[in-house]
């Protein structure tokens, strides 16, 4: 902090004003984090910042056009620069996945709706390296998914209509398809 006095006129009155000089923080130090790191915390961001709160490291990450993590509750930050998504639109580093439809909630559905046959919740579970029930049940209840109960599994379709019933049509000839093969094994070749 330093003292400044603001003209004669306030000195003569006895008023000192208290200026704060005010620190700048460039969010060209996040991304030479981030291109080092591939991926990072907010704790290891604020600190390869300085910055003192960490709103200033939200605030910077904002103008960056960040992506998170849709595993580890979205703890983890990258760039979209950074991360090489494949072509389902996913990427992992070290273990933390990203996605470029958004959170789990959104990308769950984004796979939802996009698959030919649906999924199970073992299957996408398989598919985004997460656990995906508690994820499915909540679209389901919002009415983003629909869902119906397929021999002992839950297959979790898109909400409209015309797309489910062709999910559906995919995931019987899906199941004929095996059934047939558990009965003709010889028929694999």
């Amino acid at each position: 902090r330093r003292n400044v006095n603001i003209g004669l006129d306030s000195y003569e009155r006895g008023v000192n004003i208290d200026i704060m000089r005010t620190q700048v923080f460039l969010t060209g130090a996040l991304q030479d984090y981030l291109g080092e790191h591939q991926m990072a915390t907010i704790a290891e961001l604020h600190d390869a910042l300085g910055a003192p709160c960490v709103r200033t490291v939200y605030r910077k990450l904002e103008v960056l056009d960040y992506v998170s993590s849709y595993s580890h509750r979205g703890q983890y930050y990258t760039l979209p620069s950074i991360a090489a998504f494949d072509a389902e639109g996913l990427w992992g580093c070290r273990a933390v996945w990203f996605s470029k439809f958004g959170n789990l909630l959104a990308t769950a559905q984004a796979f939802v709706e996009r698959s030919a046959a649906g999924y199970t919740a073992a299957e996408l579970t398989q598919a985004l390296h997460v656990q995906c029930k508690h994820t499915l049940t909540a679209l389901v209840r919002t009415q983003r998914l629909a869902r119906e109960r397929i021999q002992r599994a839950y297959v979790y379709f898109t909400s409209q209509r015309s797309g489910r019933s062709q999910q559906h049509l995919q995931r019987q000839s899906h199941r004929a398809a095996l059934s047939l093969l558990v009965e003709h094994p010889d028929l694999a070749v």
